[in-house]
C-alpha cells in the first residue's frame, strides 16, 4: 500500500471558515452495487453465447468497482495548525461509467478550455449527427471516423472563412474543438461530434490581430453545411454501406 503525507500551512479563521467535509463510501453507490452484483454473471452470459467480454470493457467495470477504496491506495493530508489529518483514496480515472471521475474530468476539461485555450470572443456550438446505419459502423472504424471528422471541421471552417471574405476580410482564421460522444440519453450507441468554434474570425492588419464576429447561420446555410459534409465524404471514396455489409 502507497501512502504520502502532504503538509498545508492555513491560517485558523480560513479553516473555521471551513464547511465539514463528508467521506465519501465507494460501497453506497447503487450502481456499483448493482454492477458488482452482475458483473460475474454479464461475463457467463457472453461465455454461454461462445464470446469473450472485450478486455477493455472488463478494465472499465473492475476499476469503476476499485475506485475510491482506501484499501488499494491514498494519499495523507496533514494541516500543522489544528492537526487533523485526511485521507484520500485513490480514483479509477476512467472515462466510462464512473461518474464521479468524469464529473471531475469534465468540470477540469471545461475550466482549462476557459482559462487557457479559448481567447476572450464568441464561441458556438455544432452538433453533427448521424444517420443509424453509419453509428454502428464509425464505432468500431477510428480511420473513417476521423476522416468524417476533419471533413465537418473544414465545412465549418469554410462557412466562417467565406463569409469573412465576401466582407472584404483577407486571410481570415478560425479555431474549433471537437468532442466525440458515442452514446445517447439512454446509453445507446449514438456516435456524433459536439463541436465549440469560434463565433467568428481572427485576421491581422498593420497594427494588431482583431477578431470579428461573423453572423449567425441561417437555417439553409446550415443545410447547405450539411450537404457539403456529405459529397465530401462521398468523394473520398468512403464506401460506408458497403463497409457495413
Amino acid at each position: 500500500m502507497w501512502w504520502f503525507c502532504f503538509t498545508f500551512f492555513v491560517s485558523k479563521t480560513y479553516l473555521q471558515s471551513l464547511i465539514s467535509y463528508e467521506k465519501k463510501d465507494p460501497n453506497s453507490s447503487l450502481v456499483k452495487k448493482v454492477v458488482a452484483e452482475n458483473l460475474v454473471k454479464f461475463e457467463k452470459y457472453f461465455a454461454l453465447e461462445q464470446k469473450v467480454l472485450p478486455h477493455y470493457i472488463k478494465n472499465e467495470f473492475t476499476s469503476f468497482l476499485n475506485c475510491g477504496l482506501y484499501s488499494l491506495g491514498f494519499l495523507k493530508f496533514h494541516c500543522s495548525n489544528c492537526n487533523n489529518n485526511f485521507l484520500l483514496p485513490f480514483s479509477c480515472k476512467k472515462r466510462g461509467i464512473c461518474s464521479s471521475c468524469g464529473g471531475r474530468r469534465m468540470s477540469q476539461t471545461a475550466a482549462h478550455l476557459r482559462d487557457f485555450v479559448f481567447p476572450q470572443t464568441a464561441v458556438r456550438q455544432w452538433v453533427l449527427s448521424l444517420p443509424f446505419p453509419l453509428r454502428y459502423l464509425l464505432s468500431f472504424d477510428n480511420k473513417t471516423l476521423s476522416t468524417l471528422l476533419r471533413i465537418y471541421v473544414r465545412a465549418v471552417s469554410s462557412f466562417y472563412k467565406s463569409k469573412a471574405k465576401k466582407k472584404g476580410t483577407k486571410n481570415p482564421k478560425t479555431g474549433a474543438i471537437t468532442f466525440i460522444q458515442r452514446f445517447g440519453g439512454s446509453l445507446n450507441l449514438n456516435i456524433h461530434f459536439h463541436t465549440i468554434f469560434l463565433d467568428g474570425v481572427y485576421f491581422k492588419n498593420k497594427k494588431s490581430i482583431i477578431f470579428k464576429k461573423i453572423k449567425p447561420p441561417s437555417t439553409n446555410e446550415v443545410r447547405e453545411i450539411n450537404l457539403k459534409v456529405k459529397k465530401r465524404l462521398r468523394k473520398r471514396k468512403v464506401d460506408l454501406q458497403k463497409k457495413q455489409s
